[in-house]
């Protein structure tokens, strides 16, 4: 919070759209990995965490990172922002091979 300049104050949490929109992305992604892992004929759970591992951090993070940076906010927000989708490609395309 401190490196983004929010304070408890400043949040509000009873606003929806964050849920609804994070909700929304992350379908689109999933979808998306599910494409890719059909294409690619992924369908061991290994090697389907290991494609979404490096969705995550060779698509998702520098992008991420990119906007950190223009937006000249404190560079620590790249390390904090780019664990959530690498952690969640990781797991999503290790769930999607079960499927």
């Amino acid at each position: 919070m401190q490196a983004t300049g929010l304070t408890e104050d400043s949040i509000n949490r009873k606003d929806p759209l964050p849920y609804i929109g994070s909700f929304l992305c992350a379908q689109l992604a999933a979808g998306m990995t599910r494409h890719i892992l059909a294409s690619s004929g992924i369908e061991a759970p290994l090697c389907g965490l290991i494609t979404g591992l490096g969705l995550g951090a060779f698509v998702a993070a520098p992008w991420i990172a990119t906007n950190v940076l223009f937006q000249q906010k404190p560079r620590s927000l790249i390390w904090m922002d780019g664990a959530y989708p690498n952690i969640g490609m990781t797991l999503m395309g290790l769930v999607l091979t079960f499927f």
